[in-house]
C-alpha cells in the first residue's frame, strides 16, 4: 500500500497558488526532478521549473516520507533568467 502514496504533500495555499495560475501539480511533481536550485536556507529550498512551457517557482521542504511543496506559483522575469542562465551551462 505505501507505494500507491504520492511522495509529494501539498500545502492548501500551493495548491490555491497553482490552480489560480494555471499549473498542474502532478506535472509540476513530474518536473520537480529537473528543477534549478536557486536558494536554500532554514530547511526550506526554492527552485524554478519548466513546465509545459511555463515556468513556476516552488518552495518546499524535504521530509522523511517525501517533499511538501509549501508554495508554487508562475515565476518572475528575475527568476526566469536565472534558469535559462544555468540551464545555457
Amino acid at each position: 500500500m505505501d507505494s500507491l502514496k504520492s511522495p509529494f504533500l501539498w500545502s492548501r495555499h500551493a495548491l490555491r497558488q497553482a490552480v489560480e495560475d494555471s499549473l498542474k501539480p502532478s506535472e509540476v511533481e513530474k518536473t520537480l526532478s529537473k528543477c534549478l536550485l536557486i536558494e536554500s536556507g532554514f530547511d526550506k529550498e526554492k527552485a524554478v521549473c519548466k513546465v509545459n512551457g511555463v515556468y513556476c517557482t516552488v518552495i518546499l521542504v524535504r521530509m522523511k516520507f517525501g517533499i511538501k511543496i509549501i508554495t508554487c506559483w508562475k515565476s518572475s522575469g528575475w527568476e526566469i533568467r536565472a534558469y535559462n542562465s544555468e540551464v545555457k551551462k
